[in-house]
């Protein structure tokens, strides 16, 4: 399947909100509690103006598959992604995560880009490293038992 992406706008806020609230994404994220659709427009408008923040939209054929953010926070930068339940397991993830580092890496070359994974989360972890995510580091996050990989220009 045919994979593109472009930068995410305010008219996507919708599928965002969908994705965010899906029950799989709620449950391999550290805040598992379903989102406002108030508070997902507040979140997004702002990520959206904001110049430490890529929302990479992935698209084929123009319907919207899913979505890799990128965002450089204040010690690190960090990675996510989520797939709509119509296209897991097709494997889109890895190339989605590849193409959105290479671009952010073109970008900020200078960057190591980190991903946390929640330790049981199977399928997520195998599509990091399919990626070629690596420096493995286990951790805990907000309690939780965790993996820590990372990515950088080679």
């Amino acid at each position: 399947m045919k994979i593109d992406f472009r930068k995410a706008s305010i008219e996507d806020v919708g599928i965002y909100y969908h994705w965010a609230n899906d029950d799989l994404v709620r449950k391999n994220s550290y805040e598992q509690q379903k989102i406002s659709f108030e508070d997902h427009i507040d979140w997004f408008k702002k990520k959206l103006s904001s110049s430490d923040c890529f929302f990479y939209l992935f698209l084929t054929d123009q319907t919207p598959v899913g979505q890799v953010r990128i965002e450089n926070k204040t010690d690190e930068t960090v990675i996510g992604i989520s797939i709509d339940s119509k296209f897991r397991g097709q494997g889109l993830g890895a190339r989605m995560l590849e193409m959105a580092c290479k671009d952010y890496l073109t970008k900020f070359p200078q960057t190591k880009i980190f991903a946390y994974i929640k330790e049981n989360n199977i399928p997520s972890y195998k599509i990091f490293k399919e990626a070629e995510f690596g420096n493995d580091q286990s951790i805990v996050v907000d309690g939780i038992k965790s993996i820590k990989l990372s990515k950088n220009r080679k």
